[in-house]
């Protein structure tokens, strides 16, 4: 009985330091929230939740899971990315934990370049989305390609000196410009990060960004 106890704390004692070695996996954690605008006369006020995720890094700052919420901020589905894998892919599940889509992720240098996007049930391959980054290791451009391959809308990102993201444009299928957002940051933490920022399109007040950085 003596050392059937011995093994029960033993195995106890494992399973704490366990745990305790998985919470030490994660070094930084940034919530994610997007607001529509009120506008009422000369005044310019926050509306309601539209868009919410919650993206979680590793201790080297490499992304291991984002779950994404909807407008009434409940869970819509979460992605786990296991980039340590030998076959470098990520998972979607639903609220309910069904796997909805899988994504091959392409690594060069340890910078992710394009990510393929397929059906959890079918294995059909939906579409994919192809990266590209400035010196400083911005991404500057994501390219989304329909199911045919065939570019279906082109984003492209520019920054300040600190890295926070200024604004953004976005092209359809033939190149045409349909969308341009500018933003004006209001709130940065000790880092220099953006924590607050308003989004203008046509110079008109149209989203407001709140983003909290726990690290």
């Amino acid at each position: 009985m003596r050392m059937l106890r011995y093994i029960i704390i033993a195995i106890a004692a494992i399973t704490i330091i366990s745990c305790g070695d998985d919470s030490t996996d994660q070094s930084r954690k940034e919530v994610l929230e997007i607001y529509s605008i009120i506008l009422q006369k000369d005044t310019v006020g926050v509306g309601n939740l539209t868009y919410k995720d919650i993206k979680h890094y590793d201790k080297d700052n490499v992304l291991i899971q984002q779950e994404f919420y909807d407008k009434d901020n409940k869970l819509k589905g979460t992605e786990y990315i296991n980039k340590a894998a030998k076959e470098k892919r990520s998972k979607y599940y639903s609220a309910d934990s069904t796997l909805l889509s899988y994504y091959d992720l392409v690594y060069e240098y340890d910078v992710l370049m394009l990510k393929s996007a397929f059906d959890g049930g079918t294995d059909q391959f939906l579409r994919a989305e192809q990266y590209k980054y400035d010196e400083k290791g911005n991404r500057t451009e994501k390219m989304i390609l329909d199911e045919n391959g065939q570019i279906s809308r082109v984003y492209k990102f520019a920054y300040d000196e600190y890295g926070n993201e200024s604004g953004f444009s976005g092209f359809d299928e033939n190149g045409e410009i349909f969308l341009l957002e500018t933003y004006k940051i209001t709130e940065k933490d000790k880092k220099n990060r953006w924590t607050e920022k308003w989004g203008y399109r046509d110079n008109v007040p149209y989203t407001f960004y709140k983003r909290n950085i726990i690290d």
